[in-house]
């Protein structure tokens, strides 16, 4: 019945494992909607009209162009309009691939994630690349290995970069 006591119990139990904590918190939540028959949403919304809308993104692995096409065609279709891409293994193909993936779904929201396999130069080189087809990147998720690296593409762009899971600044 009391929501703040709820997390008091898991700050103490679990504060300093987030994915778990977040995972008990979810499943006790959903308990407790479950016993109140009601949506998880309305459970924690009572007073909303409506189911709130929920942004997420789909990742779409490095794989040819061809098919990394297709998934975003796909998953256009299903109603997703980020697509998270992972890239870094070569320039030239994951060039090729945001590419195919633009002509599709020229729209969508792209969010590269090269899980720091780029230099700063190549990280660069992708998002003038995606500029120049007039693309929305709304971030660069590790493009880089190294803090230096990671500090010169931040310098360079104007989106976030993200390392480690936090914006770097």
């Amino acid at each position: 019945a009391d929501l703040h006591a709820l997390e008091a119990i898991l700050d103490d139990a679990l504060g300093t494992t987030l994915v778990a904590r977040s995972a008990v918190e979810v499943a006790v939540l959903s308990a407790l909607a479950s016993l109140a028959d009601v949506p998880l949403w309305k459970f924690l919304a009572p007073t909303q009209e409506g189911a709130p809308l929920i942004e997420t993104d789909i990742t779409i692995p490095i794989l040819h162009a061809e098919r990394m096409a297709e998934l975003a065609l796909d998953w256009w279709a299903k109603g997703f309009r980020k697509f998270k891409i992972k890239v870094g293994r070569n320039l030239d193909d994951d060039l090729r691939g945001l590419a195919a993936m633009a002509n599709v779904t020229p729209q969508a929201v792209f969010q590269p994630d090269a899980n720091a396999g780029l230099t700063a130069r190549e990280a660069l080189r992708y998002v003038d690349a995606a500029h120049a087809k007039g693309l929305h990147l709304s971030c660069f998720e590790q493009p880089c290995a190294d803090l230096e690296g990671l500090r010169e593409v931040k310098a360079a762009l104007a989106m976030p970069v993200i390392a480690r899971g936090k914006s770097l600044t």
